[in-house]
């Protein structure tokens, strides 16, 4: 025959809870404690450990064709190697060039190492982030718009790590730009990133 232990709560030698079941909510521990599972355990929860957001209006122009910080970053500490880190990002943004052509790329960093970047290229040029338009190449080209940019990474450490996004104009003749979060008299541009750290 089997047993059944029934408790509200479970205490430690200090009188402190352990585990605290009140109105279906079972809390484990008590404000500050760390909950730690041994090696090779494994949670099971499926669920969103934490969450970091940052929102930046700080305008920032790019006339480089190599890979330049945008500004926009955001720094989370993985409670667990096996933990998945779900980047989420919006960048207001806009191109404009004295041509009948702009093109540029955005790409994400976890420290110092691209972990994606969406835009191909090689040595014909870009695919993915411009305008062409029909004209004789005098009047600026201007392209705005909200750039999304999503990606689940696998870090495998709990070190604190920094993810950050970096562009670059792929032509910077004729006055070539990438401008972020315009900030002119009719704007007021801002751009996210989220992180979302889920357990396994």
């Amino acid at each position: 025959m089997s047993s059944i232990l029934k408790v509200d709560q479970l205490q430690d030698s200090g009188g402190n809870n352990i585990i605290n079941e009140n109105a279906g909510t079972i809390t484990i521990g008590k404000s500050g404690d760390t909950v730690n599972l041994a090696s090779g355990a494994t949670a099971g929860f499926g669920k969103i450990a934490q969450v970091i957001q940052v929102v930046d209006d700080t305008e920032i122009t790019i006339t480089s064709t190599s890979h330049t910080d945008t500004g926009l970053s955001a720094s989370i500490v993985p409670s667990s190697t096996s933990s998945k880190i779900l980047v989420k990002v919006v960048h207001q943004c806009y191109f404009t060039r004295a041509d009948d052509n702009v093109y540029g790329g955005i790409k994400l960093l976890r420290n110092t190492t691209e972990i994606f970047n969406p835009v191909t290229e090689n040595n014909t040029g870009p695919y993915g982030l411009g305008i062409t338009v029909d004209g004789s190449g005098s009047s600026p080209t201007q392209l705005y718009w909200n750039f999304p940019l999503e990606y689940l990474d696998s870090p495998n450490t709990t070190s604190s790590i920094t993810y950050k996004t970096q562009a670059r104009v792929y032509q910077s003749t004729n006055t070539g730009r990438f401008v972020f979060n315009d900030n002119s008299s009719v704007n007021d541009g801002k751009s996210v990133i989220t992180l979302m750290e889920i357990l396994p």
